[in-house]
């Protein structure tokens, strides 16, 4: 028990040190390279956060614990979209704009609701007791991914040549504190930074996930709530950060990205390894993250920022989500 407190504790200081430094290694790499901080944090970032969850399934799939890893990433993604959002926008308003509110936000609900279609297989075919993430399915959110990618790479480069001189001198990432870093030390801080991360995550998950063993929490208990905090502390720690040092592009970015990564890749990678189980992780909670995503692209369409308000009201509905699942978990 100590032990695993232990781990707990020293994942939780690397998620925080290294979610301070990667915000500024990538606003240097993104003036260096002439990408958008946007780009950055939805793919570079997004995935080196997104590392635990990566691990994490690949491993449970390998091991025959498939629910454990759809639950991580149903669970991850619901904590990132009510939770983290809910947070960072109480902390600092943030404007969706730009491809982020015209592409990358519909994209994000299309992952959710993909989700929710590959979980629900066992009540729309009703052929089988428990759903299945197929590999036909798993090769179609890859295919997801592919387009997701390309597409971003596509918006970067004809926002950055049609881009003014003077837009890129006022953009946040010009600013002298990261033209200091420099190409080398930028990189290098963002290497270390997601190398920290990623350590931090999966010392995270071991430790909290040694907690709930000892109190005695069902696999598919901690696959949903203990290992996917671990693996959305990453986002947490990033995105928070990012938000005080005034980067909401970085800070939405990376978790619009994180999930939809983890959506279309990670689950996609697994289900084209082996058909994935997802056993106790039934309709309500596939259910939740679909809303989850649909509610966060409607509010950023619709209004054009995500508000305090609106952060209460998601940062409130995961706690109803958790409540729920408390409450399932006592009976």
């Amino acid at each position: 028990m100590i032990h695993s407190i232990l781990y707990l504790l020293g994942g939780l200081a690397l998620l925080i040190i290294g979610g301070n430094y990667v915000t500024d290694g990538a606003v240097a790499i993104a003036r260096r390279l002439r990408m958008s901080a946007l780009l950055i944090s939805v793919t570079v970032i997004a995935l080196g956060s997104s590392m635990p969850d990566l691990v994490v399934c690949l491993s449970s799939t390998i091991k025959h614990h498939t629910p454990l890893a759809i639950g991580d990433v149903v669970g991850a993604n619901i904590i990132d979209l009510l939770l983290v959002v809910g947070l960072v926008c109480i902390i600092r308003p943030i404007a969706v704009r730009g491809t982020m509110r015209t592409f990358d936000m519909p994209m994000l609900a299309l992952s959710c609701i993909a989700m929710l279609i590959c979980g629900a297989s066992s009540f729309i075919d009703q052929t089988a007791s428990t759903s299945f993430i197929t590999r036909s399915f798993g090769l179609l959110l890859l295919s997801f991914f592919a387009i997701f990618i390309t597409l971003n790479l596509y918006f970067n480069r004809t926002a950055t040549a049609n881009a003014q001189p003077s837009e890129s001198t006022s953009s946040p990432a010009a600013s002298p504190q990261h033209h200091a870093l420099g190409f080398p030390g930028a990189v290098t801080v963002v290497i270390l930074s997601l190398g920290a991360l990623v350590v931090g995550g999966n010392w995270f998950v071991d430790g909290a996930s040694g907690i709930a063993r000892h109190l005695g929490l069902s696999e598919g208990l901690i696959g949903l709530t203990v290992v996917s905090i671990g693996s959305a502390a990453p986002d947490l720690a990033t995105s928070l950060i990012a938000a005080l040092k005034h980067q909401p592009d970085i800070a939405i970015g990376n978790l619009a990205g994180a999930c939809i990564l983890n959506v279309f890749f990670i689950i996609g990678t697994c289900a084209v390894i082996a058909p994935l189980d997802a056993d106790t992780i039934g309709l309500f909670d596939f259910g939740t993250l679909a809303l989850a995503g649909v509610a966060v692209w409607l509010i950023s369409a619709i209004a054009g920022r995500i508000s305090r308000i609106s952060g209460i009201a998601l940062v409130l509905l995961y706690v109803a989500y958790l409540i729920k699942l408390i409450i399932d978990f006592v009976r």
